[in-house]
């Protein structure tokens, strides 16, 4: 398999070239080479499934000898992620993308053959199709150690999630898709077909715009259920890398629908088709190279794309560059001009704003190339996006909320009133009823009147439309869900109320108008332990169980959160650090700390690892404690040193008897961690000295979260509204 792995790259490379020659040779000598073309193109995608197969089959087999399988799978990992461990890798992923990217060229083909541009187009397409088979080739998941591990490392605790099972699939499908709109753009310029290629590369540029979008929108589901920061959105330059083309695409299919209507944005469309393309690789650059490797805990590490990335960058940069700069003089503008009062003119708007804001995201993502020209490297902080984005998001609200108000051409204002009135009403009655609720913050109160604004505006479009428009229903449903996404944002970000808080178990704590009871802790079959936390609310009685674990592969602890969801909150509970229980005549003695007990005072001074005296014995630690008594009788210093053997099977542990024979001490638990403790059974002590139960403690981060559920109702309209838009653009287009 590993061969049949490395031999069909190189074979897809030799057919992906040959596809590329026999569709160059029709370009220039006008003669029929489409049926080899498409012939290698077929072979060509036929052996990058089945390089892709091969690596499939060394994951689900177990093969650790080669590399990539090592790193990200093992023996006891289920089938769902050992299948998403295909991707989970620098080198799987770029498998992949060059996978979907010829699977994308399929319908691409029979697509342009109706246009009659397949061989401009597929040309251009090939060249990024061939780039992509080059890196895989260098970046080969194939590559073998020189012998065979029993087992492999694991796939990252925090990818076994579904979220992240789905969300790398639809990012490098969006990536691929991207890659569709150069390849139109520069055929377009090539043939002179300024006009005619937006209708045909709209639905394109839809469909890469909505899967990225998602696979963006899916990232923040998975932060925000599996980090348990509370966040999904950290403006991290590896989120920002997919943000920046998604915002240039927002922009250009806006450009596209108005260059359909009023003609306009001929030569911008033009640009942004090219440029989207180039802020994906550039965007591969800062996350594969290791460039970001300091700022973001998303990045991978591997310097050796520095040059191959910034090689392709140029290549398609001037390759792109030379078709604009020579036919954007022969490229039609349209000279008429743009009433202020009108659905052409807030569009333009839209799509300045769209371009505006991806540049303050490029700029903030790109500060540490652009420091580290300067000196050293330093990243620019959350503070810069926020506070850039505040004018864009209220504008852009605004704006999203007048375009279904006003014509393509010209409104009257005695007509904008008219329609304004409904929208604006609305909006401020909700906003008035913010401000009863306790908010005070202008910002807030802005963002929350302009995001209603732009929903009830839409909403009446679409009543009026009564579902009959579809293109005015899916164009509705996104901007109404866009004002529902600003508003979950802001809302469950200003108003978001976190306390820190110990949970003792069995002992309830009021806190948010709840009652939560820590019940225990529940071992799963995987050995993580849920963390069991009754919620009640007068007399609804609820079960939260967020779980902790150790990670091998991270070596620490790790946790994952529990969000109790309501219709208008979220209740988010984070645990931070679970202490169990102690009985009753058990001690926990922390390194240096004395512990009075009794007439006793005992410190635990160190760890001592004495050699094991049978085979048939784990390690031995053993504990020095000084025990000193006090009182009438009081005594000198004394060192006992008690011991701990790990065994392979379970053991009573030898006790240990103070001189004076009066107390007798047991180690139960060890914890080498700093600053290091032991958890002791001591004997001997009077009953009214002796430390009663203990109960465990969990300390927990609870959060509310008002209305967060605004922003994935925002997202799902969004979806929703952008799936109806390109099934009606492909509709068009039979």
């Amino acid at each position: 398999m590993i061969e049949l792995g490395k031999s069909s790259l190189i074979i897809g490379l030799i057919c992906g070239v040959t596809s590329l020659s026999f569709y160059g040779l029709n370009i220039k000598q006008q003669r029929n080479w489409f049926t080899y073309a498409r012939i290698s193109y077929a072979l060509m995608t036929i052996a990058i499934l089945l390089s892709a197969a091969a690596l499939m089959i060394l994951l689900l087999k177990h093969q650790f000898q080669v590399q990539y399988v090592y790193e990200n799978s093992s023996r006891d990992l289920p089938l769902f992620y050992l299948i998403s461990a295909f991707w989970a890798g620098q080198e799987g992923s770029f498998l992949l993308w060059t996978l979907l990217s010829a699977g994308v060229g399929i319908p691409l083909i029979f697509m342009t053959q109706i246009y009659d541009n397949e061989d401009k187009v597929l040309f251009n397409y090939l060249l990024i199709e061939v780039a992509l088979i080059l890196i895989t080739i260098k970046s080969s998941p194939f590559k073998t150690f020189s012998q065979t591990p029993l087992d492999g490392a694991g796939l990252n605790d925090l990818l076994q999630n579904l979220w992240m099972v789905i969300h790398p699939p639809l990012i490098f499908l969006g990536y691929a898709l991207y890659g569709t709109l150069y390849a139109l753009a520069i055929a377009a310029l090539w043939k002179g077909q300024y006009e005619e290629w937006v209708r045909p590369a709209l639905p394109w540029t839809l469909m890469a715009w909505l899967a990225l979008g998602i696979g963006i929108m899916l990232g923040g589901v998975w932060s925000y259920k599996t980090l348990g920061w509370g966040g999904y959105w950290a403006w991290d330059p590896v989120e920002n890398a997919s943000l920046i083309p998604w915002l240039t695409g927002t922009a250009l299919f806006h450009g596209m629908i108005l260059q359909l209507q009023r003609r306009r944005m001929q030569r911008t469309n033009f640009l942004l088709a090219i440029i989207s393309f180039l802020l994906i690789l550039y965007g591969t650059f800062l996350t594969r190279s290791g460039i970001l490797a300091n700022f973001s805990v998303h990045s991978f590490t591997n310097l050796e794309f520095d040059s191959i990335v910034l090689g392709l960058i140029a290549f398609f940069l001037l390759y792109g560059g030379y078709f604009y700069s020579s036919h954007s003089r022969q490229i039609p503008i349209s000279k008429s001009s743009i009433a202020i009062l009108s659905k052409e003119f807030s569009v333009i708007i839209v799509i300045g704003l769209l371009i505006i804001s991806s540049s303050f995201v490029f700029m903030g993502t790109s500060s540490p190339i652009l420091t580290g020209l300067l000196g050293k490297a330093s990243n620019v902080t959350a503070d810069f996006y926020n506070t850039t984005h505040i004018p864009i998001g209220i504008l852009l609200a605004v704006f999203i909320g007048i375009c279904p108000l006003v014509n393509w051409q010209r409104t009257t204002k005695k007509q904008l009133l008219r329609q304004l009135l409904v929208p604006l009403l609305l909006a401020l009655v909700i906003t008035a009823l913010a401000i009863k609720a306790g908010s005070k913050n202008p910002v807030a109160l802005l963002f929350i009147f302009a995001s209603c604004f732009a929903i009830f505006s839409n909403a009446v479009l679409m009543l009026k439309s009564r579902l009959r428009k579809r293109v005015s229903w899916s164009s509705s449903l996104s901007h109404m869900g866009f004002g529902f996404l600003v508003i979950g944002i802001i809302v469950s970000s200003l108003f978001d109320d976190s306390k820190t808080v110990n949970l003792a178990e069995n002992h309830p704590v009021e806190i948010h108008n709840y009652r939560f009871t820590f019940k225990g802790v529940h071992v799963l079959p995987d050995g993580r332990n849920q963390m069991v936390i009754e919620l009640q609310q007068k007399k609804s009685i609820s079960v939260a169980t967020p779980t902790m674990y150790y990670s091998k592969r991270n070596e620490g602890v790790m946790a994952e959160p529990y969000v109790y969801r309501t219709l208008l909150e979220d209740i988010y509970i984070s645990p931070l650090e679970y202490q169990p229980g102690i009985p009753r005549g058990v001690y926990r003695l922390i390194k240096g700390t004395p512990e009075q007990i009794g007439n006793y005072v005992f410190t635990f001074m160190r760890f001592r690892f004495p050699p094991v005296s049978s085979p048939m014995h784990g390690m031995m630690i053993e504990a020095e404690i000084q025990v000193v008594k006090t009182g009438a009788q009081k005594s000198a210093p004394h060192v006992i040193r008690p011991r701990f053997v790990a065994m392979s099977l379970p053991t009573e542990q030898k006790p240990v008897t103070l001189q004076n024979g009066e107390i007798s001490l047991r180690i139960l638990q060890v914890n080498a961690d700093p600053p290091g403790s032991i958890v002791v059974s001591i004997e001997g002590i009077a009953d009214e000295a002796v430390r009663q139960n203990v109960p465990a403690q969990l300390l927990v981060e609870i959060s509310r979260k008002p209305l967060i559920n605004f922003l994935w109702l925002g997202m799902v309209c969004i979806v929703v509204g952008g799936l109806i838009a390109v099934r009606r653009r492909i509709g068009e287009l039979k």
